[in-house]
Parts: structure tokens; sequence; C-alpha cells
């Protein structure tokens, strides 16, 4: 049975399997897998119920589980509970829903000794259920225990598969990327695709202005008019000086938040806010803004972490290459000039590399020397 659970592409499917299993060994009306979800009990999977429930929304249905003593007897000793006679039972507790219930047998799902929900089966036959029915019950309801854990073990092996798949196709587009400009969209791209949003934002660090300026739009922060933040300043100057991530389940209700920029933001939008940062300082901050309704899973904080710490690696490497390259292009622009002046006699000839290595470092379109008479 066990393999034939593990095999199920889906856990309601392997429940509902176990439950047709069950109905071979074990007689009933109709039965049903419950799990524990705090003070309640939730439904996962039934058979028979839409004959004696034909207008209950199970899957939205749950109980307390506190005020049934069949419950709280498996939960307190992780043994299970047969009722052979409902209706003269003294803690039977008999639920408009479950008049016609005469006979039960319940036993726990346990997984390292503790109870983690029910397989209960009912009958509208009093004196239906005996011992080896309950022995035939807790023989699956063990099943059930090791093909749910192997399911999570399954669903988490698959949930890193694809996050290593994730990191490895950010990481290579990064690593594509030749230059900065090239390199901040492909990131924020990836990541809005990974949490399942349009809406995310870049601020960059400008040290001689020391402040934020928002470099990368996306959704709707592409009709953001934002002035540059200091550090320090608002959410996003506050994740900046900390070091540390920040969620906003709202942001307008949020007290760091900025009142210049309150009014472009939309009510029921929160966001994720982490630092970027390379092995030396922090360069900027991400935004990834979502529904209030549905944030971000600690699994997609955890990669949108890891994927920040590969961009922020990789904007070091960058900045190196392209300080580099601009020193190297301004030593050449000097050795030029050298030449020139040690070449020619010509003061015009000499000027006129001076103007054009200005043009070319300066990133200027025009450029005049001015001789005094």
């Amino acid at each position: 049975v066990v393999s034939l659970l593990v095999s199920a592409p889906d856990q309601k499917t392997m429940f509902q399997l176990l439950l047709e299993q069950v109905g071979r060994v074990v007689p009933f009306d109709e039965a049903v897998i419950y799990l524990l979800e705090g003070e309640f009990i939730r439904p996962v999977s039934w058979l028979g119920y839409e004959r004696f429930h034909p207008n209950t929304d199970m899957d939205s249905h749950t109980i307390p589980w506190k005020n049934l003593s069949n419950l709280n007897h498996m939960i307190e000793t992780g043994q299970p509970v047969i009722n052979t006679d409902t209706y003269n039972h003294p803690d039977w507790v008999v639920l408009p829903q479950g008049a016609h219930i005469r006979s039960y047998a319940g036993v726990p799902i346990r997984k390292q000794d503790q109870v983690i929900g029910f397989l209960n089966v009912h009958s509208t036959v009093a004196g239906l259920f005996n011992q080896t029915h309950l022995e035939s019950l807790a023989i699956f309801a063990d099943e059930v225990a090791i093909a749910i854990d192997k399911t999570r073990l399954l669903e988490e092996t698959r949930q890193r598969v694809s996050e290593l798949e994730v990191i490895n196709k950010v990481s290579s587009s990064l690593n594509a990327a030749e230059t900065l400009d090239e390199m901040m969209p492909v990131f924020i791209d990836g990541l809005l695709e990974i949490v399942n949003t349009q809406n995310g934002a870049i601020f960059l660090y400008d040290p001689l202005g020391n402040e934020l300026g928002l470099t990368v739009r996306r959704g709707l922060y592409e009709t953001f008019s934002t002035p540059p933040i200091q550090p320090g300043e608002g959410i996003i100057g506050h994740v900046f000086t900390t070091g540390q991530v920040y969620y906003s389940p709202e942001f307008i209700s949020d007290p760091l938040v900025l009142q210049k920029t309150i009014s472009q933001v939309p009510a029921g939008i929160g966001g994720l806010c982490l630092p970027l940062r390379t092995a030396r300082a922090i360069f900027g901050v991400l935004v990834l803004a979502f529904e209030t309704s549905r944030g971000p899973s600690t699994g997609q904080v955890h990669l949108v972490e890891t994927l920040a710490d590969i961009a922020g690696n990789t904007f070091h490497r960058m900045r190196l290459f392209e300080e580099t390259e601009i020193r190297l292009q301004y030593l050449s622009a000097l050795r030029t000039i050298d030449l020139a002046i040690a070449t020619s006699f010509d003061l015009r000839v000499t000027l006129n590399v001076v103007l054009e290595q200005t043009l070319v470092q300066l990133a200027v379109d025009a450029a005049d020397i001015l001789l005094y008479n």
C-alpha cells in the first residue's frame, strides 16, 4: 500500500487511494482523514460523505477538536477509539450533521509519537466495528503517516532542485551581462519571475551625493517620481543603513514609509526590501512589491536573499572591471597627449589631440580651449 500511496501524483490522490484501500478491509458508510491544525481538525480526504452531506463544502470545513471526547482521547493517549452504539454512549456528542452515525471507529495518525491527524470510519449500523477493524485501521494509519512523510521529503527535494535551477539560470544571466546597465534589469526580472509579481525596483547608492536613487523600475514603480532618498530615510534608507531585510505587509500603513512618496503607493500593496551588498559595503536596496493578501513565502525570501548575495558579488566584479577599464582609458589618453606634446612642434595639433581626448574621457559633445593673448 505504501508504494501505491507514494506513487500518487499528489497528496489528495494519495489520501483518496488510501480510503479506497481501507474500504476493502473495513466496512463503512463514510470515512474521513483529518489533519490537525492547531485547535481545529481539517478534512483532507473523504469517501461516502456525499451521500449524507450533499450540500457541505468539505474543503473549507473545520471542526474544533477540544469538544470531542473521542479525538481528545486519541491525542492524549495515542490510542484508537471504538464506539459500537453512539446513541447510548455517555461521551458521544451527537452533532446535527452526524445524527446518522450509529457506530464509530477512529485511529490516530502519528509521526514520531506525535498525533498529526485521524483516520475515522462511520456506519449507520450499530455494533458494526470490532477490535479487528481497529487493528486494520491502525495499520493503514501508520502507512499514511509514512507516505505523508515521504511525500513531504519528495516535495522538499523538488523544491530544492527548483531553487537550484533558478539560481543557476539567474547566475548564468548575470555572468553573461557585460555591464552594470545590462546586469540590473536581468537581475530584477529574474527575481520578479521567482516571486510571481510584476512590481519591483532597485535603488543604488551614490556616494558623491550620499543618496539612493531609483535606478531600475518595474510595474507600479515605472510611474513613480521618487526624489533621491537619504540613508536612514524611509524604508529604503532604513534597509540601507541597517543592512537588514524588511517586510512591510502594507506600505501606506507602515510607520517608516516616506510621507513624500505615500501618495504614489496604492492601498493593499506591501513589499520585501533587501540590502544589496558586496563583501565590503552595501551598494543599494532591492524592493519587491506584492498584494497584501499574498506575501512571499519563507522559501521565496530565502531564495531571493541567496540571489541578492550572488548579484552583490557580480556587481562588485563588474564595478572593479569598469573602474579598471576607465583607469586604463585615462592612462591611454594621457599617453596619447604626452606623445603629441613630445613629437609635434605645432601647437594646434597638440591642442586638437587634447580636445579629442577630453571629448572621449568626459563623454561630452563639445569642448574648447581658449588661449589668452
